[in-house]
Formats: structure tokens, C-alpha cells, sequence
């Protein structure tokens, strides 16, 4: 598939972006929105989701909108180069060419499976001046402690969390990182820095406002049109999450300092322990900027609080030493109480928790 072709982004024919949706469900899903109408779409799977398989359409109008406005916020042109080093399946990956095809840039791709040397290899060898990669990827690059090549102007970074230890240790290197926040369902960023460490500005293409109880809401000309929800008995829904204004209920937990953007986790990593809401994001960041290891926070059920907090790892002394320290700084109601150790923590190609799978594996320690 060429995605810096015209015929791509003005043709009306669904594109589907498999990844890991069985094939099964391929000519279903594309007979589905022949029948409903719903032609010229880019039809991705979420991540993260916890229920069965869900599909986000974006039409291609809408990928090329976010596409002008990231270049502009970003003064993309026709002069710059990017490396890619992100799946096409995923949004992070396919805006990169919806800009490139936008602004007259030209792509790269990183060919290879991801490999540090070879990333940075290919960075200096063709003279790459914007790229973007995941925070898994970036520790890896900050872990080489290679510094960046001269023509390199800026190094997006989103998708997950990124910790503060290893944005100041990035920058420490010299790496042009611009932290951003976006999602599948905004066809890519919301609010991305200009120049480092100014913090997180809103795209002009974005109207953003934050709920009573702190949730981002968005609104905007480059918002999906809804999810394809998939069940086993290969029955296809579309639904359309945005209200009746336009608004769109993000999730996620954040702060609007005039045009700037400050976000503090998910709606849906909160629990509730003796009645009083918890953060998980907010331990899993105070901890990650102090310990180098692999690890989640979750809640599990408890008889007398209702929730309580647990640690899952592949590393149980490094746990148990962070859990220690974290206890012995944090209020009661934020204590650690369990340790759990699996033998590897599911994540996604981005780095991120795959918490489904995560899920089957801790059923399968209880039964254990």
C-alpha cells in the first residue's frame, strides 16, 4: 500500500488495517460499511481495550485535516525527512504519511524490526529531521546514551506515559524531544510542544474544554465517526460515542493552563479504595521516576476496602524494594499492598499494557 499516493487519500474505498483482528473478520467489517454508507474510512483497531474487538473509523478527510494542522503547528515542509519507525495499523504510524503527503515531506521506513542501532544508524545516514517513536523506544535510545545527529530537529514522542526521569535524562542527551497527547479517535495529536520544555499547546484544529471531575473533552473537524464494536457471534455495531454539541469524552484526566495541555491519566485507571478515588497513573509515574523496571499498578477486589492497590512485575526484588520506598512516602490510602509476579508483562508493539491479556494471565494465577 503506497500512503503517499493521491489515489489513497482521495479514493472513496475503505482501507482496513488488520493487525491483530482475525482476517475473519475482514470481508465482514468492509461489507458492513458498504451497506451503512460509510465509504472513504480508515478503519483501525483501538488499543487497550478491555472488552471484545473494537474498530475506530476515521474518514480520510479527517486524517488529512489533523495531518495540515500538526504540520503547521510543527512548521513541517517540504524540506523535511521522517523516519518511520511506527506500525501503519496503528494511527501513530499512518499520520506520518497522511503529513508527509500533506506537506511534500518525504518518508523513510525503518524496515528492520526495531533495533536501537539500526534506528540510529539510519537517523544519520539519511539526514532525518523529524521522527516520532513511543517511550519503550526512546528508553532505549536513552539507554545507548547515543546523542542525536545535527539534522535532527524534533523527536515526537506519545502514545504512552512519558516518565519525567526519562524525559530529563533524553534531554540531558541532547535529543529534541516534543512530548505530545493524542489518540486514534483525534487521528493522531492534540496538543504537542513547539519548543522543548514549553509544555504540551493545543492544535489550532482542536476546541478543549475539561469536565467538572477533570476529563479532557474535545471537539473538532478531525474527530472519528464512531467504533465498530465485534462480538464472537460476528455481530457488527457501530456507535457513535460524541454528543449531541460534538464533544467528545476522552478519558483521560487533565489540566488547561491557557492554549496549554497537562495530562494526569485515565478515567478508567481510577479506583476506588474505602470509598476515597485513587489514581493508578499517579503511582506508576512516581515510582517509574525512581525505578528503572518493568511494572504496572492495578486494583484488585478487597472483602474490607472495597479495592486495593497491587504491584504486578517480572522483577519481585526490584518490586519489592520500590513498593518499600513508595509506602513509606505515600498516605495510607495509597499503599501498595500486594505484589504479584508474572513472568512477563504483556505489552503491545507500542509499548503499551495490553491489559486483556494481562487480565488472563492473573486468572490464571488464581487458579493456580
Amino acid at each position: 500500500m503506497n500512503f503517499l499516493d493521491e489515489d489513497f487519500w482521495k479514493s472513496q474505498d475503505n482501507f482496513f488495517a488488520m493487525n491483530s483482528i482475525k482476517s475473519s473478520w475482514h470481508e465482514d467489517v468492509l461489507n458492513f460499511c458498504k451497506c451503512n454508507n460509510l465509504n472513504g474510512k480508515i478503519i483501525l483497531p483501538t488499543s487497550g481495550s478491555t472488552s471484545g474487538p473494537k474498530l475506530t473509523l476515521l474518514d480520510k478527510s479527517s486524517m488529512l485535516l489533523s495531518a495540515k494542522s500538526v504540520n503547521e503547528h510543527l512548521s513541517i515542509n517540504q524540506n523535511d525527512l521522517w523516519l518511520c519507525c511506527l506500525p501503519t495499523h496503528h494511527v501513530s504510524g499512518l499520520s506520518i504519511y497522511a503529513r508527509a503527503y500533506d506537506s511534500s515531506s518525504k518518508v523513510i521506513s525503518l524496515e528492520s524490526k526495531w533495533n536501537i542501532s539500526d534506528f540510529y544508524n539510519s537517523l544519520k545516514q539519511n539526514f532525518v529531521t523529524i521522527c516520532s517513536l513511543v517511550p519503550a523506544q526512546l528508553y532505549d535510545l536513552v539507554k545507548s546514551k547515543f546523542k542525536p545527529p545535527n539534522d535532527l530537529r524534533a523527536l515526537i514522542i506519545g502514545g504512552d506515559h512519558l516518565n519525567s526521569e526519562l524525559y530529563r535524562k533524553s534531554i540531558d542527551l541532547g535529543w529534541p524531544v516534543l512530548r505530545t497527547y493524542g489518540m486514534t479517535e483525534s487521528c493522531s495529536q492534540i496538543a504537542t510542544e513547539k519548543i522543548i520544555g514549553e509544555g504540551m499547546s493545543i492544535l489550532d484544529i482542536w476546541s478543549l474544554n475539561i469536565s467538572p471531575d477533570s476529563e479532557i473533552l474535545i471537539k473538532g473537524p478531525a474527530l472519528f465517526d464512531g467504533y465498530l464494536t465485534l462480538d464472537t457471534k460476528k455481530s457488527i455495531k457501530y456507535i457513535t460515542p460524541i454528543n449531541d454539541d460534538g464533544w467528545f469524552q476522552t478519558g483521560d484526566y487533565g489540566i488547561k493552563e491557557n492554549n496549554r495541555l497537562i495530562t494526569y491519566g485515565r478515567s478508567d485507571n481510577q479506583i476506588k479504595v474505602l470509598g476515597e478515588k485513587v489514581q493508578l497513573d499517579k503511582i506508576i509515574s512516581i515510582i517509574s521516576s525512581r525505578y528503572d523496571f518493568d511494572f504496572t499498578i492495578i486494583g484488585i477486589p478487597d472483602e474490607r476496602n472495597g479495592m486495593a492497590i497491587a504491584m504486578v512485575t517480572d522483577d519481585y526484588s526490584t518490586g519489592k524494594t520500590a513498593v518499600n520506598e513508595y509506602n513509606e512516602r505515600s498516605i495510607s490510602i495509597e499503599n501498595i499492598s500486594r505484589i504479584i509476579e508474572v513472568d512477563k508483562i504483556p505489552r503491545n508493539e507500542l509499548g503499551k499494557l495490553n491489559l486483556r491479556k494481562l487480565q488472563e494471565i492473573l486468572e490464571k494465577t488464581k487458579e493456580a
